[in-house]
C-alpha cells in the first residue's frame, strides 16, 4: 500500500500492487508458442516485466487476455491538439452532461443521467478572433446567464481551442454531423502572426545580447 499500483502488466498495462502480479520472465518459459505475443516487453518497477493473476490465468488456459493489448484493446496514442485545459474542453463538448452524486464521493450516480445539447457553434463564434486577444482570456461558465455565481472560471486559450476543433472535425464522425463551420482564414492568418512575433523575439534578443557584449568589451 505505501507503494501504490505500480506495477504494470505486460499484458494489459494495467496499474496493479505488487501482491497482483508475478515476473514475467519466468512465466514467458514456460507459456506456449502461439500466446507468446501476449507478453509485450513491457518493464516497470525494478526494470522487470511483470504480469497480473488475471492476464496469466487467462494465457494458462490458452486464451488471450481480456483486456490485453494483444486483444486491441490498446489506448490511441492522444494527440497534441487535444491537451485542453478542463474548460476548453467543455467549451468544445456537444453535450453537457447533468447528474445527482450521491454525498461521500463520487462512488456511484443516483437517478437519471441527462445530457443537454450545447451550441459549439455560437462558442466559437463568440471568443476574440483579434491578435491582441487570442493569447489568454477569462471564461466563466454559468448555468443562467441571468445568476451572478459563475460554476467554473478558468483562463482559456482560444488559438488552442480552435486548432483542437479543427482536429476533431478531421477525426470525429460525431462532430462532422454537427454542422459546425469553421472560418479557415482567422486560424491562417494568425498562426502566420504568431510566426512573425516568434522571430521579432527573437531577433530583440539576439540585438540585446549583441548590446551587451559591446558593453562588456
Amino acid at each position: 500500500m505505501n507503494e501504490g499500483p505500480t506495477y504494470i502488466c505486460t499484458s494489459c498495462h494495467q496499474n496493479w500492487f505488487c501482491d497482483s502480479v508475478v515476473n514475467a520472465t519466468s512465466v514467458n518459459i514456460h507459456t506456449p508458442a502461439n500466446m507468446s505475443h501476449c507478453f509485450t516487453n513491457f518493464k516497470s518497477v525494478q526494470h522487470i516485466e511483470w504480469i497480473c493473476h488475471t492476464c496469466l490465468s487467462a494465457i494458462k488456459k490458452q486464451k488471450i487476455p481480456r483486456f490485453s493489448i494483444a486483444n486491441k484493446m490498446r489506448f490511441p496514442q492522444k494527440p497534441k491538439e487535444l491537451n485542453l485545459y478542463p474548460l476548453e474542453e467543455r467549451l468544445l463538448s456537444l453535450r453537457s452532461p447533468y447528474m445527482q452524486i450521491p454525498r461521500g464521493g463520487q462512488l456511484s450516480v443516483k437517478g437519471n443521467v441527462v445530457n443537454v445539447p450545447v451550441g459549439v457553434q455560437h462558442t466559437i463564434n463568440s471568443l476574440p478572433h483579434t491578435l491582441e486577444k487570442s493569447c489568454t482570456i477569462s471564461v466563466k461558465l454559468k448555468k443562467k446567464l441571468a445568476s451572478k455565481k459563475c460554476d467554473f472560471s478558468e483562463n482559456v486559450r482560444p488559438f488552442a481551442v480552435i486548432c483542437a476543433l479543427h482536429y476533431l472535425m478531421r477525426t470525429s464522425d460525431l462532430n462532422k454531423s454537427s454542422g459546425i463551420e469553421i472560418v479557415e482564414d482567422w486560424i491562417t492568418e494568425i498562426a502566420k502572426i504568431n510566426e512573425e512575433e516568434t522571430q521579432n523575439e527573437n531577433k530583440i534578443v539576439q540585438n540585446k545580447r549583441i548590446i551587451r557584449i559591446k558593453m562588456i568589451r
